[in-house]
């Protein structure tokens, strides 16, 4: 999905010796709604001595308070009838 823009929001690294985790915050303005992660991304250090990233989680931040109805409709909803034979 396109975004106008990025914010990256309250970087945090714990390292080890060959492992280390990453966690921020990403704000993006989109074509059709706002959306606002809470990332994880864990590197691994190769024998080659490049990190690379072997895990990464986004989650939305606090989904029960997004207001997805009053955005622009992506998917139209019909009125669906279904009968059961009992």
């Amino acid at each position: 999905m396109f975004a106008d823009s990025y914010d990256f929001r309250s970087p945090r690294v714990q390292i080890g010796q060959d492992m280390a985790v990453l966690t921020f915050q990403v704000f993006a303005k989109t074509t059709l709604i706002d959306m606002e992660y809470n990332c994880i991304e864990v590197y691994q250090k190769e024998t080659d001595e490049k990190w690379r990233v072997i895990h990464s989680t986004w989650s939305f931040i606090r989904p029960m308070d997004k207001k997805f109805g009053d955005e622009k409709s992506v998917v139209s909803v019909h009125k669906l009838t279904i009968a059961f034979a009992l």
